[in-house]
């Protein structure tokens, strides 16, 4: 989760907080917080299970990137964080054997949530 963050917001791993070592309960509001103070307000998670092939929105997105959850191809019953772009191609797996990456979640399958966003204009 961390090093996809890094990568969507562009900033460097040390930059952006360890989430997933938080208590329950408490990482989630950092994360939300986090995006906050980067410009973006955090909008909700698309199921593509339940919500199908929905249109990838550039409004949605930060800067035509999702922060997307693929299944795990390492670990059982688990989710892995990628960067999607519009299309649905992974542009950032950050496990080192890079597994999803160039890949169309879209297309094969893979993709399971993907979240929303919003710019938050300053100044209004």
């Amino acid at each position: 989760m961390r090093a996809t963050i890094a990568s969507l917001f562009e900033f460097e791993i040390e930059a952006v907080p360890h989430f997933m070592l938080l208590p329950k309960g408490i990482w989630q509001k950092v994360l939300l917080s986090f995006f906050r103070s980067c410009g973006w307000e955090y909008g909700g998670v698309m199921n593509y299970a339940k919500d199908g092939p929905n249109e990838l929105k550039k409004e949605d997105s930060i800067n035509g990137y999702f922060y997307a959850s693929v299944p795990s191809k390492n670990f059982d019953n688990t989710g892995h964080a990628v960067v999607m772009d519009m299309n649905g191609v992974i542009v950032h797996d950050p496990h080192p054997k890079k597994q999803y990456q160039n890949e169309n979640v879209l297309e094969t399958g893979a993709l399971q949530y993907w979240y929303l966003t919003t710019k938050i204009e300053r100044g209004k």
